[in-house]
């Protein structure tokens, strides 16, 4: 074979090695969707009953001047309001790609929506910077991986905990390719049944399996896309995790233009 061919060769490869990884990402995102639409759309489903059952009751008892289902109803109606646009948020994410990520006004708009994917029995808990963080990466990639990360949560805390997301500015962690300076720090973590060293180790491997407690193998391409996203961001993420003590991820991310040039 000649070098020539061998270019081509080579190019061919990494062409189809590209696409791959591409089509394994598209598939995350179509399994992310599917899983949000359901799980929102069965929060959204809550309200609106809760809704019902208040008119209902002002209808059947119109003697009744109580404000307190007045009162029900409208915040019903704005949580309600809430979760259908973020609904239409999520199914129109391709139009977000030029806009840098708001970190502390993405974690409060995303909320309703974190709420309705971890339950009733898990307590949100945030702490986000006193200042504006925007990241370099697009907002509904940071969101994608945000909400990956809530949907492992929701499996490892069946029984509830606490779902911790902070957002601050720190350097880059040792033996890191990003750059010596100050750089978009995200913590989530949360209280549940956590990860042995294995899983930990191979948590962003595609084809590792695990098996849970009911022998079943267990495959999920969500921690695979958070570490594709916030890589391709030229970020990186970490995690630390053991059996009874839930698990931490750290998220690093490059901070946008606007604010290095504001730093």
């Amino acid at each position: 074979m000649t070098p020539s061919e061998l270019s081509r060769r080579s190019s061919y490869v990494e062409a189809e090695k590209e696409q791959a990884e591409e089509d394994l990402l598209q598939s995350a995102r179509l399994k992310l969707r599917a899983e949000i639409t359901i799980l929102v759309a069965h929060d959204l489903g809550n309200q609106l009953t809760v809704i019902q059952n208040a008119a209902q009751m002002l209808h059947d008892h119109p003697e009744l001047p109580d404000r307190n289902l007045l009162d029900l109803i409208l915040s019903s109606s704005r949580w309600a309001l809430s979760l259908s646009r973020q609904l239409q948020g999520l199914a129109h994410d391709d139009g977000d790609v030029a806009r840098p990520a708001d970190c502390n006004e993405l974690i409060r708009e995303q909320s309703g929506t974190l709420a309705g994917v971890l339950g009733s029995a898990v307590t949100l808990d945030f702490e986000l910077s006193p200042m504006p963080i925007h990241a370099a990466i697009d907002h509904a990639s940071l969101r994608e991986v945000l909400l990956n990360l809530a949907l492992n949560s929701r499996d490892a805390m069946p029984d509830g905990g606490v779902f911790h997301v902070s957002v601050g500015l720190s350097s880059p962690p040792e033996k890191s390719s990003m750059p010596p300076e100050p750089c978009v720090h995200i913590t989530v973590r949360d209280t549940g049944h956590g990860m042995d060293e294995e899983t930990r180790l191979h948590a962003f491997e595609p084809h590792f399996s695990r098996k849970e407690k009911n022998g079943s193998p267990r495959r999920g391409l969500g921690l695979v896309s958070v570490e594709r996203t916030i890589s391709r961001a030229k970020g990186m993420v970490l995690v630390e995790s053991a059996p009874g003590k839930g698990a931490r991820f750290d998220l690093y991310l490059p901070l946008a233009r606007e604010c290095q040039a504001a730093g």
